[in-house]
């Protein structure tokens, strides 16, 4: 019989685009969506995410499968019996366009569908084009790296051009696609001259049949190798250094056999070219409304070395991003004449201006290769810096929404948002996320509520939005922004080890004020918390009101950002009165429930009013008390924080003006728990306010402009 098959629209509000055309064709029994031709097509928008049907009709048992293992997509529903449907989950795609394929089987035949979701323009070169690679005289396996947005399966199709030798022939052989690199054996050179050759490869499109291509890279073998030094002497050596440059960087220098040879330090590279959260970039202006791109230098040409024994480690500033070309886990040697070494800190060494010529031996590697190493974050220490290292037991400091609170709408020129992490002995750390991160940290999914572990690279920054004032005095900086001794940043969705089960956790929720459903309680001007028995209020009996909150699960691509609309508790007053006592705001709480010496913590995401003529008047030192009866306070040591004021849509918007909500989290004193009630108090502690050019650079007063102070969140949590 004759029946027409009709594409289903996706089960969410994501719609499916579907390209393959709608007409009738003849099946016996068995047939998928409307075409019975031997490939079946639908095709998908890139910016969506979400899950679309495909229609499924038999007269019998039939069973689903993926026709290959792709990490962007999943499929469900995967049997049935008679008429049904497979469910296609899939994410968005920030990348070049990309296929997955579904076969279904029923009755001794099979259906193959291709789905196509759209993407980027396709990027295929070497990451060092045109350049020249530079190989010793031994033997061996050399990787080149490609800088290409195609997906994994893609590049099965990537050919090699004819090798074009300059001189003798047939040094170079075996070259073949391992992965995403391209490898070749190298011969040993026992002649007594230099040789050359031109190698390029082409990338053909399987289905669009689009060739893209030839990338060429020139390779040159010398007749001599540079002599290898150990750390421990080339860190020697920078500490002896008397000819410093300006920056306190050295050139390195060789003398005698060094010099005509070169020196070389061996290690394993522990970050990646494509990784997007390798390092923090440097921040962007706008006028007006008009975006800046920030300069991604700094991320796209920043990889970490360690040493083979392991004992030592360092970042690499290569020289451009294109010169970025070891891939996690490679086992090199790099020449490291004319490079500059630079101690940063202790533990920190930085060597910069590599080139990707002066990497004269790559071997791929693995996990394997690099020691594996855990910690708590108390037990973090210098010889940590700059290696993947594994946070034991640690938990978000607010695990309700998003992973992150900040508008994506300053992105361009804000690129990177801290996420602090803790542990049960109430210790913290910053976990660093770049935008270009966004996609696999704000995916829709809500933050997990359970503890675990976060692996990640270890790295120090400094950042004036979240990090300490910088104190500006003269237009010279004083302070530098800490944002405190460790930071970790993870490389992929992988390193995220949390329980999404709050059961799970080590900690437990005793009093929570929250606002993400837009309510916000009132007894009187104090808001009630969520959970537990426990208010917030302000000392002038100002009403709160409900704020901005840039607590949204989906990355967005817009200038608007991502925005829970009233979702905040807002304070909008005078932070001193008439005779200019300065005043806060007091949480309230009954802790008779934990009994006496439970540990109890406080996190808090907070911000201020934007920084426009108004948001620069908030007050930039901030203290947290506490107290058993409400009247004696006492300073919580190690409390003082600086809250920032918001960015605004200005020609003039401070590079300290913060993009979002930041989060806080304090150990509080044992002699809380248990009290009938108990007070905290968070308050100004001098009259200090930011200018439009420095976060100290002004001062308020009983007469200043009433300005905000939001609360995203409030949560005062014990160990179980």
């Amino acid at each position: 019989m004759k029946q027409t098959l009709k594409y289903l629209t996706s089960i969410l509000a994501i719609l499916a685009l579907f390209s393959s055309c709608n007409r009738e064709f003849e099946w016996e029994g068995f047939g998928v969506n409307n075409d019975d031709s031997d490939e079946h097509c639908i095709s998908l928008e890139k910016d969506s995410e979400g899950s679309t049907r495909i229609s499924v009709y038999s007269d019998s048992a039939w069973t689903a499968e993926l026709e290959n293992d792709i990490d962007w997509a999943t499929i469900s529903n995967t049997s049935g019996n008679g008429n049904g449907y497979i469910l296609f989950n899939y994410k968005t795609n920030r990348d070049a366009i990309r296929r997955a394929f579904v076969l279904v089987h029923s009755k001794g035949e099979t259906k193959r569908i291709m789905i196509v979701q759209k993407g980027d323009d396709i990027v295929f070169r070497f990451r060092a084009e045109d350049g020249d690679m530079i190989i010793e005289k031994e033997a061996t396996t050399y990787y080149l790296a490609l800088d290409a947005n195609i997906s994994n399966d893609l590049y099965q199709h990537v050919v090699l051009d004819e090798v074009q030798y300059n001189g003798e022939e047939g040094w170079i052989s075996d070259v073949k696609m391992e992965g995403e690199q391209l490898a070749l054996n190298v011969a040993a050179n026992d002649t007594e001259k230099e040789r050359s050759a031109r190698l390029g490869i082409t990338f053909t499109d399987p289905h669009t049949k689009l060739v893209y291509g030839p990338s060429y890279v020139n390779i040159t073998q010398t007749t001599t190798s540079s002599i290898e030094i150990t750390w421990e002497a080339l860190l020697a050596r920078y500490e002896a250094a008397t000819d410093r440059n300006s920056d306190g960087s050295w050139t390195i220098t060789t003398e005698g056999e060094e010099e005509a040879n070169g020196i070389k330090i061996s290690g394993v590279s522990v970050s990646f070219p494509e990784n997007t959260n390798a390092a923090m970039n440097a921040q962007s202006s706008w006028s007006g409304s008009s975006f800046a791109v920030t300069d991604t230098y700094n991320n796209d040409a920043t990889n970490y070395f360690v040493s083979k024994d392991g004992a030592y480690s360092m970042l690499l500033r290569m020289d451009t991003a294109k010169d970025n070309i070891l891939a996690q886990y490679s086992k090199a040697q790099i020449r490291v004449n004319g490079a500059k070494l630079r101690k940063l800190g202790e533990g920190r060494y930085m060597l910069a201006d590599i080139r990707s010529r002066n990497i004269v031996s790559i071997v791929t590697g693995s996990e394997q290769d690099v020691p594996a190493v855990e910690r708590t974050i108390s037990e973090l220490s210098s010889n940590d810096y700059y290696r993947i290292v594994t946070l034991k037991d640690v938990e978000l400091v607010y695990n309700k929404g998003a992973f992150y609170n900040t508008t994506d709408g300053y992105r361009y020129a804000c690129d990177y948002y801290p996420t602090m992490l803790r542990d049960k002995d109430g210790n913290t750390i910053y976990m660093m996320f770049n935008y270009a991160s966004a996609y696999w940290v704000r995916n829709g999914k809500e933050a997990p509520c359970g503890s675990g572990d976060v692996k990640g690279i270890i790295t120090y920054e400094t950042s004036p939005r979240y990090g300490s004032n910088p104190n500006i005095v003269d237009g010279v900086s004083s302070g530098n922004g800490s944002m405190g001794a460790f930071v970790i940043r993870p490389y992929n969705e992988g390193c995220l080890m949390f329980n999404y089960d709050e059961q799970e956790n080590f900690s437990a929720t005793h009093t929570e004020w929250c606002w993400n459903d837009s309510n916000l309680l009132l007894e009187g001007n104090a808001a009630l918390a969520k959970v537990g028995e426990g208010k917030v209020y302000h000392e002038m009996d100002v009403k709160p009101v409900l704020g901005p909150n840039f607590n949204g699960l989906t990355y967005s691509t817009s200038s608007t950002g991502t925005q829970i609309a009233n979702a905040s508790c807002a304070f909008s007053s005078n932070w001193c009165d008439e005779e200019g006592n300065l005043k806060g705001v007091i949480f309230e709480f009954n802790a008779t429930t934990l009994g006496a010496g439970a540990s109890l913590n406080i996190a808090y995401w907070a911000g201020s009013q934007a920084t426009s003529g108004v948001g620069v008047n908030f007050p930039a030192n901030w203290k947290l008390e506490y107290s058993i009866d409400g009247v004696t306070y006492t300073a919580i040591e190690g409390s003082e924080i600086d809250i920032h004021p918001f960015v605004w849509w200005t020609s003039s918007c401070p590079t300290f003006a913060t993009h979002g909500l930041a989060q806080r989290s304090f150990l509080l004193p044992a002699e809380l728990s248990g009290a009938k009630k108990a007070y905290l108090r968070l308050a100004p502690y001098n009259n200090l306010c930011a200018s439009l050019t420095d976060p100290e650079g002004g001062t308020f007063s009983s007469k200043s402009f009433s300005t905000g102070l939001y609360l995203a969140a409030v949560t005062i949590k014990y160990n179980k």
